[in-house]
């Protein structure tokens, strides 16, 4: 198991600076306008355009979010990044017989968090670089390993979804109960099995945003029986067509999920097909807000880095929308309090 924090020195301005000297502006390609959205990127590339500087992008996006909030006053004083980044206090300095005004920009207290669940058969080492790149966000990430999985690897014939569920709760838990940690802002990203799992936490703890790579779906019964005795035909079929949400345990708790949904279906997937997705997609009829993407190219396991890298990109913009917009709005974890 493993928690990654937010850094304490961000080096990002150093790194601009000596990249374009003098504060030049990185040069803009001839022929295309000044006005690109800050979020565009090679969706096979997850480095930022290079004419366009980081700081920049962050501004643009949250001069955007902040745009949308509703009751926003124009050209109000004091608005921009601080106003979800720090909580700002008003302080009188003394000099001397005199007394100066200033004030106090202090980092938030609590961080949202994510957490990360891989897939049948893979270990936490798959999340690691992408829960990184989120911790940089400002979030505390925490990935481990499933029962049957890395250390446990001898005991995978014995395991079943009921084992593997309960080490998703026990690990929510863990997150949730970190001393730094804003209990009511946390993701779920999990991907294949482990994005199935996800998807019923979602209807026994409280989940903020909810992240699916290539969502698996098993049928509900033999839910005791290990997992790696299912019968791989059956499960076939039962994938190949459309399931409704009142069938099947991981589509009913999607049924009723409010929070914000991003789907990631691989392209060239020979282990869950189109139908399956759209099975989880069509599930979502309370979601605040449904992001679905297909990595080109990409098969299951996402072998070529390529498909990597773009997957990861989709996932830390969204990730980082989704976190930007909470701050700035400030808006009440939507459907309440879980058990």
């Amino acid at each position: 198991m493993t928690f990654l924090c937010v850094p304490a020195v961000v080096r990002r301005r150093r790194q601009e600076q000596a990249a374009y000297p003098g504060n030049r502006q990185p040069p803009a390609a001839p022929g295309r306008a000044d006005t690109n959205p800050p979020e565009s990127l090679n969706p096979l590339n997850p480095r930022p355009d290079p004419r366009v500087p980081a700081q920049n992008r962050a501004c643009r996006l949250l001069a955007q979010a902040r745009r949308r909030l509703p009751g926003r006053r124009p050209g109000a004083a004091g608005a921009g990044m601080e106003e979800c980044m720090a909580q700002s206090d008003t302080v009188r300095i003394q000099v001397a017989e005199d007394a100066i005004e200033g004030t106090f920009l202090t980092p938030r207290s609590k961080v949202p968090g994510v957490l990360f669940i891989h897939g049948w058969g893979g270990h936490q080492d798959f999340d690691l670089n992408r829960a990184r790149g989120i911790a940089a966000l400002g979030c505390i990430c925490l990935t481990f390993d499933l029962r049957g999985h890395a250390a446990t690897e001898t005991r995978r014939s014995q395991v079943s979804r009921e084992d593997n569920l309960r080490d998703v709760m026990a690990a929510y838990d863990t997150l949730a109960a970190h001393p730094a940690l804003d209990s009511g802002e946390i993701a779920v990203v999990g991907s294949s099995y482990g994005a199935y799992l996800a998807a019923i936490l979602t209807g026994l703890r409280k989940v903020r945003w909810l992240g699916l790579h290539v969502p698996a779906l098993y049928r509900d019964d033999e839910w005791f029986m290990p997992k790696d005795q299912l019968n791989r035909d059956v499960l076939r079929t039962y994938r190949s067509s459309h399931v409704a949400p009142e069938g099947n345990r991981a589509l009913t708790a999607c049924a009723s999920f409010p929070g914000d949904v991003l789907i990631v279906e691989s392209e060239r997937d020979d282990f869950i097909p189109h139908s399956t997705i759209m099975s989880y997609r069509s599930a979502f009829r309370r979601a605040h807000s449904l992001t679905h993407r297909i990595v080109d190219g990409a098969d299951h396991a996402l072998t070529d880095k390529k498909a990597q890298r773009a997957y990861t990109a989709l996932l830390v913009n969204w990730i980082t929308e989704m976190v930007t917009g909470a701050r700035l709005a400030g808006a009440p974890v939507p459907g309440g309090e879980r058990p």
